[in-house]
């Protein structure tokens, strides 16, 4: 999907937007919802190690 290219680029933002979209277009679909929760982990875990190695 678009929010995992968006993702793998490191546009975290951005693929929690096109995600958020997707579940607001698809309520019914968990998966979207799902996803949000993993990519903002990814999120933190790289701002965590950045913090990290500074």
């Amino acid at each position: 999907t678009l929010a995992q290219v968006q993702a793998a680029l490191g546009n975290y933002d951005d693929a929690i937007q096109s995600l958020t979209r997707a579940a607001e277009l698809q309520p019914g679909q968990r998966k979207w919802r799902d996803n949000i929760e993993v990519i903002r982990q990814r999120q933190q875990q790289t701002t965590s190690e950045t913090a990290k190695t500074g």
